[in-house]
C-alpha cells in the first residue's frame, strides 16, 4: 500500500493529538486522585463487613454452631448472598473457619 507524503504527515498529527489528549486525561486523572485526598477520600472498596452483616453475625454463628440447618439455609434466612461473605460473617463472629471444608447438613448416599 503506498501513502503519499501528504497522507503521512496527516497521519502523524492525528498521531500526535491522540497522544497529547491522552497525556491531557493522565494529568486531569493524577489531579483529581490528589485533590481527592486532600480531602480525605481515599477511594477504593471499604475494608471489613458492612454494619448489616456485623449485626447479625452472632445470630449467624448460633445457627452455625447448633448443626441443625446447613449453610446454605442459613444463607437463605440471613439474606446472604455468597458463601464467600457468610465465611466473612462466621470469622467476625469468632468461628475458625478453614475455606469450604467443613462439610455439614449433606446425607451420604448407600451406593
Amino acid at each position: 500500500m503506498k501513502t503519499s507524503p501528504s497522507g503521512i504527515l496527516v497521519f502523524q498529527i492525528f498521531c500526535a493529538l491522540a497522544e497529547h489528549e491522552r497525556n491531557v486525561i493522565v494529568q486531569r486523572t493524577k489531579a483529581g486522585l490528589e485533590s481527592a485526598r486532600a480531602r480525605g477520600r481515599n477511594g477504593g472498596r471499604p475494608k471489613g463487613l458492612l454494619p448489616a452483616y456485623q449485626d447479625i453475625a452472632e445470630s449467624v454463628k448460633e445457627l452455625y454452631d447448633a448443626e441443625k440447618q446447613s449453610t446454605t439455609q442459613i444463607m437463605k434466612t440471613f439474606k446472604i448472598g455468597s458463601r464467600r461473605t457468610f465465611y466473612k460473617i462466621l470469622t467476625f463472629a469468632g468461628v475458625q473457619v478453614k475455606g469450604f471444608t467443613k462439610k455439614r447438613g449433606r446425607k451420604k448416599l448407600n451406593n
